[in-house]
């Protein structure tokens, strides 16, 4: 706001020169003549045509410190300005050497009285400090009055699209006990002194915008209803959303996203669970920072960003319920019978997965027995009976012979070892089963992520 808003108050170079030159007995005999010579604080102006007194407001958007969204309360600073006409503070600036304004205590002049109805305060209070205003009148009978005000007002939040959300937040003003037929209240100017006026939100346009309203009160002695007029000062703010993106968002994508890193740890490493739980963990304290920035309310849409947190909650309980099952059934040993489990798993699904045994069953020799058992029984009964021919047979023999032949016979356990211990490690079923049970989940597990994260960031 400038001087060229309030062209009552522009004066002339001349007179502007004037001013300077005048005495204080020049003001003080001018203060006396308008305020001692039957002026009462208590008489309203005189409109000629009988209508209601013209108060102007003007509003200059400083700052805003906050907008709480779990109070609903935004909290900011401005400067008001208020104008109106009064007839009895006329005078010619010729007989007063050249004044042409002049300053009183606010106590000192008729004006109503403001009240900022969505303030959250304890009391009702009047936005026009008395002890830090005063009021300039000029000499054409223009009353002008500045007063900072510190508003902490009400503003109903839409959250759906947090932190990607816009806000519109009024100011009611309204007039304290004064029907509007009395005092009728007028935006002249709403400015904004700078776009950024918040480190986390930005004034849109084309804001400020203002708008009237009328409450009818009606008085129940003699049912004489009242109408008072509110004037709304509005602004549309828009949230800045790096610091909710960089500080929640992305860590909880890359948390939900380790879900999936999970299953390529091994089933018996014994880290697999613990790790489970850890992502469990992580994303709840995530929940928690979200749960704590947003009001308790069960009314409404659901905050999109909360829905997408739960989400990704949900997915890292189930992988760990996923890995339990994997454990459990990696630590069992036996033999599936049923046709249809092994068809499905081991003949269809195993391939698919890049899941086989690596025992016996794959790698044999070409020599061997195609019949005998993968557990390696059929070899060491072999063994035993051979054994047992070569000792009968070394009792018939020369002594000599028979030493021979213990000493063959006890370095063949040596070497039967040696040939065990080289041999892959063969694969139960129950672990097979297990290895393509945990290949489906992480197949699973990504699909879900990649479904749950397009979807919120694609609504964004």
């Amino acid at each position: 706001m400038t001087l060229d808003d309030f062209p009552y108050l522009k004066f002339e170079g001349r007179n502007a020169r004037r001013n300077n030159r005048t005495n204080r007995g020049d003001q003080g005999r001018l203060i006396r003549h308008l305020l001692d010579t039957g002026y009462d604080v208590r008489e309203m102006p005189f409109v000629e045509d009988g209508g209601p007194v013209l108060f102007n407001l003007s509003l200059l958007l400083v700052a805003i410190s906050d907008l709480d969204a779990k109070t609903q309360i935004l909290h900011g600073t401005s400067w008001l300005v208020v104008d109106w006409y009064d007839d009895r503070l006329i005078w010619d600036p010729e007989l007063y050497g050249g004044i042409e304004g002049v300053v009183v205590n606010i106590d000192q002049t008729w004006s109503p009285k403001l009240y900022l109805q969505n303030a959250i305060l304890d009391k009702p209070e009047n936005p026009v400090k008395d002890e830090v205003s005063q009021t300039f009148i000029t000499y054409n009978g223009w009353l002008h009055l500045e007063s900072p005000l510190i508003h902490h007002t009400s503003c109903d939040l839409k959250l759906e699209e947090f932190p990607f959300d816009e806000q519109e937040c009024w100011l009611r003003f309204s007039l304290q006990n004064t029907p509007n037929y009395l005092v009728r209240l007028d935006i002249t100017h709403f400015n904004i002194q700078r776009p950024n006026i918040s480190s986390e939100w930005d004034i849109t346009r084309p804001y400020p915008a203002t708008k009237t309203d009328y409450i009818t009160i009606e008085m129940i002695a003699n049912g004489i209803n009242i109408t008072y007029e509110v004037m709304y000062i509005g602004f549309k703010l828009k949230r800045l959303p790096r610091f909710y993106i960089q500080n929640v968002m992305l860590p909880v994508t890359f948390l939900s996203w380790l879900s999936a890193v999970v299953f390529i740890i091994p089933a018996k490493s014994g880290e697999r669970l613990s790790a489970s739980i850890s992502l469990v963990l992580g994303v709840t304290v995530f929940q928690i920072v979200i749960t704590d920035n947003l009001p308790k309310s069960s009314r409404g849409d659901v905050v999109l960003l909360t829905v997408y947190v739960t989400e990704c909650f949900i997915m890292s309980i189930m992988v760990t319920t996923m890995s339990a099952i994997v454990i459990k059934m990696s630590h069992q040993e036996g033999k599936i019978k049923n046709k249809f489990i092994r068809t499905i798993f081991f003949d269809r699904l195993g391939p698919w997965c890049f899941v086989s045994d690596s025992g016996c069953c794959r790698k044999k020799a070409k020599s061997s027995n195609p019949t005998e058992s993968c557990t390696g029984g059929v070899l060491p009964a072999m063994n035993g009976v051979a054994g047992e021919t070569r000792s009968s047979g070394a009792q018939a023999l020369h002594p000599r012979g028979q030493a021979w032949v213990q000493k063959e016979s006890s370095s063949q356990p040596v070497s039967q070892e040696f040939e065990e211990s080289q041999a892959p490690k063969m694969m139960n079923d129950f672990e097979l089963l297990a290895c393509v049970i945990d290949r489906l989940f992480m197949i699973a597990t990504l699909a879900s992520l990649t479904a749950i994260t397009a979807k919120f960031w694609g609504e964004m």
